[in-house]
């Protein structure tokens, strides 16, 4: 454990100063997102709650740099824009924010749906703000499994769902072809 976290302290310096000289590399601030989250996870099992909260939100301002970037027009690997919103989606559950976690969802689905983690993580949130936190997984499965059989079951070939949300002041909607033959994996 000692080990990472000097790692993931040694990384945010880094990443925080190749930032100063490429403030575009949307990678970097993927990185250094990533970084500062698993530092904020480590500061809340130390029971450093306000550390936490600071780490965890600086986290999703360098993931929310990163989807900006590769959203402005350049050039970018939308899969990994996306993962950025899922790894937002993560902190927005550990500061007991469902519904952000749900439109930070949305907004990686509008670049990229294929990413399951998306879907799992909508769901995720969904459970908590209805359920509350914290939750057994056993629990969470049986209640996603329940719900996911009745809508395979009631629905027909050629049906679409939709799920929508809004990040950062950008609205999207993301439309889910369901089959019965292919069901939408969650």
């Amino acid at each position: 454990r000692e080990q990472l976290l000097a790692k993931f302290t040694r990384d945010v310096a880094m990443l925080r100063d190749d930032i100063c000289e490429n403030p575009k590399n949307g990678s970097a601030h993927h990185y250094l997102g990533a970084s500062l989250q698993a530092l904020g996870a480590w500061a809340r099992e130390d029971g450093n709650e306000r550390a936490a909260r600071t780490l965890t939100e600086d986290a999703i301002e360098a993931f929310r740099e990163h989807r900006r970037i590769d959203t402005s027009g350049a050039p970018a690997w939308h899969e990994g824009t996306a993962f950025s919103c899922y790894r937002a989606a993560e902190c927005y559950i550990a500061l007991s924010e469902p519904n952000r976690a749900i439109d930070c969802a949305v907004a990686g689905l509008a670049l990229d749906a294929g990413i399951a983690e998306l879907y799992w993580i909508a769901a995720v949130a969904s459970y908590i703000r209805t359920n509350g936190w914290p939750f057994q997984i056993s629990s969470l499965l049986g209640d996603l499994w329940a719900e996911w059989r009745i809508k395979v079951n009631a629905i027909t070939d050629n049906q679409i769902g939709s799920i929508s949300g809004l990040w950062d002041n950008v609205a999207a909607s993301v439309i889910v072809p369901l089959s019965t033959a292919n069901p939408p994996v969650m």
